[in-house]
């Protein structure tokens, strides 16, 4: 839980113990490294990504939307069950 607390200092909370907090949805936080090296951790789901390569400065938008899009891979709902996505907040309904 000490990962999970936002510093004082944090601006909107987003930062806590060198983790940075809701990265890919609520209760998430991710080590983010040079180059686009990320670790995501989703205790909900109990899933651990890890993205290494190397990414210029431009791509970081892209690297994230990657990242948080392999997460929504994760977040299967139950039949009839609306699911949100963690990159566009949006919701769909899946019929199966």
């Amino acid at each position: 839980n000490y990962a999970r607390t936002p510093t004082p200092t944090a601006q909107d909370g987003q930062y806590g113990a060198h983790f940075w907090l809701n990265t890919a949805g609520p209760e998430t936080f991710s080590a983010n490294g040079y180059g686009g090296q990320w670790t995501l951790i989703v205790p909900e789901l109990d899933l651990v990504v890890v993205r290494l390569g190397h990414s210029r400065e431009e791509q970081k938008p892209a690297v994230a939307e990657f990242v948080s899009s392999i997460v929504d891979l994760f977040r299967l709902p139950r039949r009839g069950q609306a699911v949100e996505t963690a990159r566009s907040g949006a919701h769909s309904s899946v019929p199966w």
